[in-house]
C-alpha cells in the first residue's frame, strides 16, 4: 500500500493513472455515473471522476477504506486503516484530514510488554 501511494504522488501521474491505482489501493469506491471521454466504442470501462484525492495521500493498508460517491480529499491526507474507514457519499474533507483507527493499549505496564 505504501508503495501505491507513492505512486499515486508522483507529480507526473495523470488522472487516469490515479484512477487506476485508487481502484488497486483502496477496498472500495463507487464507479463513476460518467463516461471518461476516451472516444472508445459503447460500454467502455467507467472512471471514478467523481471521486478525487489530492496528492499528498498517505495510507496504512488502503484495502480497509472505503469511500462513497461524489468524495473530495484535499492536500495531505493520511488514513490509516488497521481498522475499517467508511465514508459515504458527498463528502469532502479540509487539507491535512487525518483519520485514524490505530491504537495502542492505554495501560502503561501493558504497552510495555505489546508489541506494535
Amino acid at each position: 500500500a505504501h508503495e501505491l501511494a507513492e505512486e499515486y504522488n508522483r507529480p507526473e501521474r495523470t488522472a487516469e493513472e490515479r484512477d487506476e491505482i485508487l481502484r488497486s489501493l483502496l477496498g472500495s469506491c463507487p464507479r463513476s455515473s460518467h463516461k471518461c471521454p476516451t472516444g472508445t466504442a459503447e460500454g467502455s470501462e467507467e472512471s471514478y471522476a467523481d471521486i478525487t484525492i489530492e496528492p499528498p495521500f498517505r495510507v496504512d493498508y488502503g484495502v480497509n477504506i472505503h469511500v462513497g460517491r461524489n468524495f473530495y480529499a484535499n492536500f495531505d491526507c493520511t488514513m490509516l486503516d488497521c481498522a475499517t474507514i467508511t465514508i459515504g457519499d458527498n463528502v469532502f474533507l479540509a487539507p491535512g484530514v487525518q483519520l485514524y483507527t490505530a491504537s495502542h493499549p492505554l495501560d502503561a505496564i501493558e504497552r510495555r510488554c505489546t508489541e506494535f
